[in-house]
């Protein structure tokens, strides 16, 4: 023979069930058979492919039969031992412990105290920014009193439909009416000698924190 039994079984089992089909017979049983069939079918010349179509056939109804006999037996079984129908029961619905529901709440309170404190953050720095644009802008426009500009801003109340440009005109005016009022050449001794000229810096500053206050918007 040109072939070894191993092989024969090989081809056998992939040869026997049809596509898609599982083999019935067992590797201990095909190799039983070939034990059987070799010394008779095969000789010295015979190749694997001819020993396998002769054979083949044979190979092809015990698995077949096979495949009856277990399908009979299951039948079978199933008509001497019916299957006893039993009726399912409904998970019960646990309710979520009171524990559970405090930890629920805890968290949420938390996330919400977060959220809250990211938001008031984020309003605080966008009044910052505001502040920071104003006296930028101010400056710009010649304000070089950075105590006016300061004091002027720390008393604005910064809205959402806060108009940066409008604002800074309007403090603008504001700064101009009150530098007019303080005579710019006189030196501090002077000005502070008959009083009069410090106080009225001290007024136009005030005036500036009022006129501030009076522009606060609702949020």
């Amino acid at each position: 023979m040109k072939f070894t039994k191993d092989e024969a079984r090989k081809e056998l089992m992939g040869k026997i069930p049809e596509k898609g089909q599982t083999l019935n017979l067992s590797e201990r049983s095909i190799n039983e058979q070939l034990d059987t069939l070799m010394p008779l079918i095969a000789n010295d010349e015979t190749e694997l492919n001819d020993f396998i179509s002769k054979v083949l056939p044979i190979f092809k109804t015990a698995d077949g039969n096979v495949k009856n006999d277990v399908s009979v037996g299951i039948n079978k079984y199933k008509t001497e031992n019916p299957i006893q129908q039993t009726q399912k029961k409904e998970p019960q619905k646990q309710e979520p412990t009171n524990k559970a529901d405090d930890a629920n709440a805890e968290l949420i309170k938390r996330l919400t105290e977060l959220e809250n404190k990211l938001a008031q953050q984020e309003k605080e720095k966008k009044a910052s920014d505001i502040r920071a644009e104003i006296i930028s802008k101010l400056k710009e426009k010649g304000v070089e009193d950075t105590e006016w500009s300061n004091s002027l801003v720390s008393e604005i109340h910064i809205a959402e439909n806060f108009n940066v440009d409008e604002k800074v005109e309007s403090y603008l005016k504001l700064y101009n009416k009150s530098k007019s009022a303080v005579n710019a050449n006189a030196s501090p001794e002077g000005a502070s000698a008959g009083g009069k000229q410090s106080d009225k810096l001290t007024e136009a500053i005030a005036e500036a924190a009022k006129f501030a206050k009076s522009q606060r918007l609702v949020d």
